[in-house]
C-alpha cells in the first residue's frame, strides 16, 4: 500500500514539476526560474507538511512522493554546470546561493506555519 501511495504522489509531483518548469522556462539561458520556483515551492510544502500533524500515509504521499518528485536537486546542479560552461559564473553563484538560502527559509517558514496554525 505504501509503495502505491508514494508512486501516485511521485507521478503527480513529476507532472507538476514539468508543467511549472515549462511555464517559467527561460529561453535566454540565464537564471533558471522554472527549477528555482519548483524547488522553493517544494521546500515550503515539505516544511508545511512536516510541521502539520498528519497521518503517515499523507506524509508518504505528499512528502516522499509528491515533494520528492516535484523538487529536483539534480537539475539544479546540472543547470549550474551549464551556466558555468556558458561563462555565466555570476548568475551561477546567485542561483546557487539563492536556491539554498531561500530553500532553507521557505522550509523553515512552512514548518513554523504548519506547527503554529495547524497543530
Amino acid at each position: 500500500m505504501n509503495l502505491w501511495v508514494i508512486a501516485l504522489g511521485g507521478a503527480l509531483g513529476a507532472l507538476c514539476r514539468f508543467l511549472i518548469s515549462r511555464l517559467f522556462q527561460n529561453s535566454s539561458g540565464r537564471f533558471p526560474f522554472g527549477t528555482f520556483i519548483v524547488n522553493i515551492a517544494g521546500t515550503f510544502v515539505l516544511g508545511l507538511i512536516t510541521g502539520y500533524p498528519t497521518s503517515r500515509v499523507w506524509l508518504l504521499f505528499l512528502g516522499t512522493g509528491f515533494c520528492g518528485a516535484f523538487t529536483t536537486f539534480s537539475t539544479l546542479h546540472w543547470e549550474m554546470i551549464q551556466l558555468k560552461q556558458k561563462k555565466q559564473t555570476h548568475t551561477m553563484w546567485i542561483y546557487l546561493l539563492s536556491s539554498y538560502i531561500c530553500g532553507f527559509m521557505m522550509a523553515t517558514l512552512g514548518y513554523l506555519i504548519g506547527k503554529t496554525y495547524f497543530s
